[in-house]
C-alpha cells in the first residue's frame, strides 16, 4: 500500500493456487518496484527505507512462514512487484 501512495490507478492482485501439494498466495500491485541496490536487505531485521517504518514486517512474515515449511520471496517486474508465500498445503 505504501508503495502505492503516489501512483494512480492503484492495484493490488492477490491470487492463490495449489500444486503439488503446496498453498502459493502472491500479492502483486503496480507501484515502484523495488530497487535493486536494496533487493538483497528487504528481509534483513530493522531494515526500512521509510522513516516511520521499523523493518520488522517482512522479517518477520519471512520467519514466521519459514517456521510452518514455507517461503517468502518476491520479484520484481516492469511496473509490478510480487511477494509469494509459499505453505505446505
Amino acid at each position: 500500500i505504501y508503495a502505492l501512495a503516489d501512483k494512480k490507478g492503484k492495484q493490488i492482485i492477490i491470487s492463490a493456487e495449489v500444486k503439488e501439494k503446496r498453498v502459493f498466495i502472491t500479492v502483486s500491485d503496480n507501484g515502484y518496484g523495488i530497487e535493486t541496490e536494496i533487493a538483497d536487505k528487504i528481509f534483513l531485521p530493522f531494515f526500512t527505507t521509510r522513516k516511520e517504518g521499523a523493518g520488522i514486517g517482512l522479517t518477520l512474515s519471512k520467519n514466521i512462514i519459514e517456521s510452518h515449511g514455507g517461503y517468502l520471496a518476491f520479484k520484481n517486474e516492469a511496473g509490478k512487484t510480487s511477494f509469494v508465500i509459499c505453505l505446505i498445503a
